[in-house]
């Protein structure tokens, strides 16, 4: 399956590269207002002016090469490719996600996201769902920009219950945890290094299950929520296709988890 053009990281560089542009102009602008500070204006204009000239050039070749809708057009073909080669259907806009996710999965502070990029089929025999989401932080609540997380989902009988457990305990509440989670130092597990909050009943049936599947990955932080009648796994980058499918194969194995009676039946010979 093609993955050409993409990499762990690329909503990361979508992101910084045009910002890491900017700031190579205006340190090329300080170094040359330096140089030509005893220059005449006939000599240092023409210098500054070429300065930003080349990071305007910068700029535009950065956002060719690895810009936002560079990546999601190459998210979009690998993900067309891998459909037709599953018996899946693609969408390329997949319109606001749907609210039962957003209440289980997405973090504090963002706008209701739009689904770019989403898959629909079965995997091992469950309703499943891929799709990027475009996130934006409500007003009031930060700096106006785009960003992007990675979204898989299964469906599993979960009944009432809720729990959610992270693989980067560390990390910033509105990257990758759920809005109505608040994990404490009490929530940490040291032996598999993952946050597990939930409803007291499944603390000690599913999550212990659910952070050793978490933590056999090697993977960039992600977080697994159940609840809502599913299994999401909302991570933070890395849009492949065979990460991707991975991370399909987590959500089935504690869908298998918390909804044994839901996994397909083994072959009898």
């Amino acid at each position: 399956m093609s993955e050409r053009g993409l990499g762990r990281r690329s909503w990361l560089w979508a992101s910084g590269v045009p910002l890491l542009s900017g700031g190579l102009t205006l340190a090329g602008l300080a170094v040359a207002t330096a140089h030509t500070a005893d220059q005449p204006r006939t000599v240092s204009r023409p210098i500054l002016l070429g300065v930003l000239v080349l990071g305007a050039c910068l700029y535009l070749a950065a956002r060719a090469l690895a810009g936002r809708a560079v990546v999601l057009r190459r998210v979009g073909a690998a993900r067309q490719q891998w459909a037709l080669a599953h018996g899946w259907s693609y969408r390329n806009d997949g319109g606001t996600a749907p609210p039962s996710t957003t209440a289980l999965a997405l973090p504090r502070s963002w706008q209701t996201p739009r689904v770019r990029a989403a898959l629909r089929g079965r995997a091992a025999g469950r309703e499943a769902n891929v799709q990027t989401w475009m996130l934006q932080l409500r007003p009031g609540a930060g700096r106006r920009r785009t960003s992007c997380r990675e979204v898989v989902a299964v469906n599993a009988a979960t009944g009432a219950h809720r729990c959610a457990v992270l693989s980067g305990g560390q990390l910033d509440p509105l990257l990758i945890t759920p809005a109505w989670a608040t994990p404490g130092r009490n929530d940490l597990d040291a032996a598999t290094g993952t946050l597990g909050v939930g409803d007291a009943t499944v603390m000690t049936s599913w999550v212990p299950a659910i952070r050793a599947a978490v933590a056999a990955r090697d993977d960039l932080p992600l977080t697994v929520t159940v609840g809502q009648g599913q299994v999401v796994v909302f991570a933070i980058d890395d849009p492949r296709t065979s990460t991707m499918q991975e991370r399909l194969d987590l959500a089935v194995r504690v869908a298998n988890i918390v909804d044994p009676q839901g996994a397909p039946a083994p072959d009898v010979q």
